[in-house]
């Protein structure tokens, strides 16, 4: 049986507003995962989950960069090895 996640007074306003952003921006599904930091939940997406005429153009890696480019990542300073990587593909 799945483990039941619940999250506590979502704000619809900002909910609504990413959801909106992202379908105007092609993405037609996304998944719903529980981080691991409690109360938090992330919104994601691949190329796939685009309409076909963004997943042909370049406006997933636009859009991609500019999610990512909020979040400070130092690769050097990952604790996860080439074999950790190579194991979980």
């Amino acid at each position: 049986m799945a483990k039941k996640v619940l999250i506590k007074k979502v704000s619809l306003d900002e909910m609504i507003d990413v959801f909106v952003d992202l379908y105007n921006r092609g993405v037609d599904y996304v998944d719903l995962v529980n981080a691991e930091e409690e109360g938090k939940l992330s919104v994601v997406f691949n190329k796939e989950y685009m309409c076909e005429e963004m997943q042909d153009s370049d406006e997933f890696q636009r859009l991609h960069n500019s999610i990512v480019s909020d979040v400070d990542f130092d690769e050097e300073d990952s604790t996860f090895s080439e074999d950790d990587i190579n194991d979980l593909i």
